[in-house]
């Protein structure tokens, strides 16, 4: 037993070596934490981790590359906070250099989510307060949710294919409600039905942002049905 504990005693001072606490805030009864660390893959890399907790235990956690130096190129990130959403500018110093921005939201359960567009970059450097419409969970959660509310065989009983490929468009409200736009690559009037009620099950998302006004957005979202 005094073996056990001093081992575990070690690992529990080896994951809090090199954290630094840089931003902590009270919402809603859970505490926010922006933590600085060394990536445990990886100790030449930082990342951030942002953590939901509740009485100091992790309800929900997002890693973002922090920063990083290889002989190729150089990520260099820095953190920002704005009406509750976490912003991380990124820079990659490669033969050019672009830009990027990460941002982490908090859903309406209290949860932390990665933005759509995380990852991506550009040649000019994006603005930090505008964003496009969120789905709450990101885009997994999404696509579950859609395929979990669809019956792939009835559907499909409805046509000659073995699939059914269609597009999506919808327009996301000031205040995050779903609206039909319109299903392209399927003219069946029963599929179209049945993919509208499965649209006006979709939780609110968070509405994108310009010039720190709520606006009405499109998106669309592909979907492919297999039996």
């Amino acid at each position: 037993m005094k073996n056990t504990l001093i081992l575990s005693f070690i690992f529990f001072s080896i994951n809090l070596f090199g954290q630094e606490t840089i931003k902590k805030f009270d919402l809603n009864n859970y505490t926010y934490k922006v933590i600085e660390a060394n990536s445990i893959e990886n100790p030449a890399k930082k990342v951030y981790e942002i953590q939901q907790t509740l009485n100091d235990s992790i309800i929900s956690k997002v890693l973002i590359d922090k920063s990083y130096k290889t002989d190729n190129e150089e990520l260099i990130t820095d953190f920002k906070m704005n009406d509750n959403v976490f912003v991380f500018i990124k820079k990659l110093v490669s033969s050019k250099t672009i830009y990027g921005i990460d941002r982490v939201f908090i859903n309406s359960s209290g949860r932390v989510f990665t933005g759509i567009e995380n990852g991506s970059f550009s040649v000019t450097p994006p603005n930090e307060n505008d964003y496009a419409a969120q789905s709450e969970g990101g885009l997994t959660k999404l696509r579950s949710f859609i395929a979990n509310n669809i019956d792939a065989a009835e559907l499909l009983s409805y046509t000659d294919s073995e699939n059914i490929r269609i597009i999506i468009e919808v327009y996301i409200d000031e205040n995050g409600n779903i609206l039909l736009r319109n299903i392209k690559g399927n003219d069946n009037p029963i599929i179209k039905t049945a993919i509208e009620k499965v649209i006006k099950k979709i939780p609110k998302w968070i509405p994108a942002k310009e010039n720190n006004k709520n606006i009405v957005s499109k998106f669309s979202i592909p979907i492919n049905i297999l039996y």
